[in-house]
């Protein structure tokens, strides 16, 4: 049977989501201590990929297993239990067997975080933004983005994609004292797509690149041309939407 859980996780220590060769990775954590609870190899997919570094408050990944029993009696304590502190496990949900964690995503929401004092607790979640901070024009830039559905430009090089096409829903700068969030919305990011972005914003924000110029670097499709990557650090998936109606959650205490 299939199932989707829901996870957070710190990314700090993780190269990112993927399983990869001599890198510890979120994906091998939890297909690790997955297979060790509920007694069988089991093999996930996320609901997408994340940087190294990025963080997430709502990761779905779905996982085939063969014995439902092996889901019952505290299954979300006792998973909890044997992952590591900075990952967690919320809610586990049997869904269709064609459900696919990836691909069946309606959108996206990612956030990005800056702040501008020195803020020793919440150094690991957001970035220190050294520059004056022109909200104007951070929002100019950010609906210029939004009226564009290639992101070529924003892309990591040599990134296998069929498509870079991406129907960005919001986008756009929130100012609240001493922090600021970019939030984005989109049906499909990108690798290193977001960061991009911020980043090539920042250039705008310090006088680096004209906005001016911003509508002719993302037509380019051209990486090099764009800005630097922001940090991954001030970066979280926040949420992500799927048509649930056929989604049944399992109470297991």
């Amino acid at each position: 049977m299939r199932y989707a859980l829901e996870i957070n996780f710190d990314g700090t220590a993780y190269k990112g989501w993927q399983r990869q060769k001599n890198a510890i990775t979120i994906q091998e954590i939890l297909e690790d201590k997955l297979s060790l609870i509920v007694g069988e190899r089991c093999i996930v997919t996320g609901c997408g990929r994340t940087d190294t570094g990025v963080h997430a408050k709502n990761f779905i990944l779905h996982v085939d297993i063969g014995n439902p029993l092996r889901l019952q009696h505290n299954f979300i304590y006792r998973l909890n239990s044997v992952l590591p502190p900075d990952i967690s496990a919320t809610r586990l949900f049997e869904v269709p067997d064609d459900f696919n964690a990836r691909f069946d995503a309606q959108y996206r929401t990612y956030e990005y975080k800056v702040h501008f004092k020195k803020d020793p607790f919440i150094r690991r979640y957001s970035y220190q933004y050294p520059y004056p901070f022109n909200l104007g024009l951070l929002n100019e830039g950010a609906a210029v983005i939004k009226q564009y559905t290639d992101f070529g430009s924003f892309c990591k090089s040599k990134s296998q994609n069929k498509t870079n096409i991406c129907k960005i829903m919001e986008c756009r700068w929130e100012l609240k004292e001493n922090e600021a969030t970019f939030v984005i919305r989109a049906d499909r990011f990108l690798r290193n797509m977001v960061r991009a972005i911020v980043g090539t914003l920042f250039e705008i924000n310090e006088g680096k690149t004209a906005m001016k110029d911003l509508q002719q670097i993302i037509v380019s499709g051209d990486r090099s041309n764009a800005g630097r990557s922001a940090p991954a650090h001030g970066l979280t998936l926040v949420e992500i939407k799927y048509d649930q109606s056929d989604w049944r959650e399992i109470n297991d205490k």
